[in-house]
């Protein structure tokens, strides 16, 4: 017959199930255990609670994110990849941080408004050029490109909570001081120069290649290279750019 004092005197077992191994047994902590649990006989040692990919899942930071004045489906697509990212979607109340539109007057001050909240912000802008950039960081808002890739932006997202800026190599490089030894305007001939010049005046490709000496395809390789030079994508931002420098001050 079992006697009362048997119980009472056996080592206590440890319940199976989820938890985490300590010198004095396991700890349920609703975590699914990793490794091997202590016997409960063992020796007893200072509790040392071991790390492991569920429990530090269980311990990640919450971060919400809300975006506001974008067109429905662009707004879906950032959130399918929020959630992708595990982000905590909300409307109506404040977030860490908000991606917005800054692309008309009107933007400047909604941008305003979100940042006086406390949240941090995303600009989106159009085209991502150095001026657009530019303004949105005087706002105090991290610069994202309005046409880039979703998985950046939420990605840029996440660097404004830390306070930092993500920015592509390229979009750096816009951002970069254009004067100085090896500024884009220290490479420029002034045979380019006056190109541009033509070109801001409405000029044609076909008219400029023919005034130079170049066949079409030619001329069209070396603008590229010329706009390359300007850090620039397209013949507006080359011609922007080249505002900028005073390469256009020739114009009659």
């Amino acid at each position: 017959m079992a006697l009362l004092s048997d119980f009472v005197s056996a080592p206590r077992r440890s319940r199976p199930g989820p938890g985490i191994a300590t010198g004095q047994g396991v700890a349920d902590t609703g975590v699914p255990q990793c490794g091997p649990q202590v016997p409960a006989n063992a020796p007893q040692e200072p509790a040392i609670l071991r790390r492991c990919p569920a429990a530090a899942h269980y311990a990640a930071p919450v971060r919400s994110l809300a975006i506001v004045g974008l067109p429905a489906a662009y707004r879906r697509g950032l959130e399918s990849i929020a959630r992708e990212q595990d982000w905590d979607l909300v409307e109506g109340s404040v977030a860490d941080v908000t991606v917005a539109p800054l692309r008309v007057a009107g933007d400047c001050a909604a941008i305003d408004t979100l940042l006086g909240t406390g949240t941090a912000v995303v600009a989106l802008v159009a085209p991502l050029g150095r001026d657009e950039m530019a303004h949105a960081i005087r706002h105090g808002a991290v610069p994202a490109d309005w046409d880039g890739d979703p998985e950046r932006i939420i990605d840029a997202a996440g660097a404004a909570i830390r306070g930092d800026l993500l920015l592509s190599l390229e979009a750096a490089r816009l951002l970069t001081p254009s004067s100085g030894a090896h500024g884009p305007e220290s490479t420029i001939t002034r045979d380019e120069a006056a190109w541009l010049v033509s070109l801001s005046q409405g000029t044609t490709v076909v008219r400029l290649a023919d005034e130079a000496g170049y066949s079409e395809r030619a001329m069209f390789r070396r603008l590229a290279d010329l706009y390359s030079r300007l850090g620039a994508r397209s013949r507006t931002e080359a011609l922007l750019a080249a505002e900028r420098l005073g390469l256009l001050d020739d114009r009659a």
